[in-house]
């Protein structure tokens, strides 16, 4: 299960999700537009429509404020609110402390995340190689950062630390979003290189006169899949 450390979002998301769908529900049986609601609640409706839109966590007094306009359970609506909002606080203390950034939904965002920790480090390509007492090279880091190959966990997790990050949960989030994030990466390169490789050792034991076609129809497939 993903922690709700690195994603603050990715942890809150969901929660806050049930939050809004069950303020929005009720307001719906009760027929009311976010004028009508805005109105019983002595708020203007940009208030309500931001509250209900989804985008971030409402606040607690409009939270209590739609509830109890609503005839809801003001005190189990607020929890599932102020569940969001706990969420949200740890991911915002780990990320202080060095853990992955919030929002992040790709592998591109994941290198981006790196490169932005290590520039934070203040550390060189070569510095963290030299800090790695070799385990890690100038050459791979750069490799791995510019997308050109995939990011082992080793690599990502020796670079986490090189560039300061001790605080255990903080490198656990480091971890799962590498899982999240970049292993699929490294999964597809994988089985790319292994189709390459069952394909060559079926070319290399066809006949002369069907290489051609067999050649013409791997490129095509290639270029079709991007």
């Amino acid at each position: 299960m993903l922690m709700n450390a690195y994603g603050s979002r990715k942890g809150w998301g969901p929660v806050n999700e049930a939050l809004i769908d069950l303020l929005e529900s009720r307001r719906l049986e009760r027929g009311l537009t976010y004028g009508q609601l805005a109105v019983l609640i002595k708020r203007d409706s940009s208030t309500v429509s931001r509250a209900l839109s989804g985008q971030g966590i409402p606040s607690r007094a409009v939270t209590e404020l739609i509830a109890r306009s609503l005839g809801m359970d003001e005190a189990a609506v607020t929890a599932l609110r102020d569940e969001a909002a706990g969420i949200r606080r740890e991911g915002r203390a780990l990320r202080a402390a060095g853990g992955p950034p919030d929002a992040m939904s790709t592998h591109d965002d994941f290198l981006n995340a790196l490169r932005e920790l290590i520039r934070k480090a203040h550390l060189s390509h070569r510095k963290i190689g030299i800090m790695s007492h070799g385990a890690l090279k100038r050459s791979t880091i750069g490799a791995v950062l510019r997308g050109e190959r995939s990011a082992p966990l080793s690599v990502v997790m020796d670079i986490v630390r090189i560039c300061g990050v001790q605080k255990a949960e903080a490198v656990s989030a480091w971890e799962e979003a590498w899982y999240d994030l970049a292993h699929p990466d490294r999964e597809r390169r994988r089985q790319r290189r292994w189709e390459a490789y069952s394909f060559l050792r079926y070319f290399r034991s066809l006949p002369g006169h069907r290489k051609a076609s067999a050649w013409a129809g791997y490129v095509e497939r290639k270029n079709r899949e991007g």
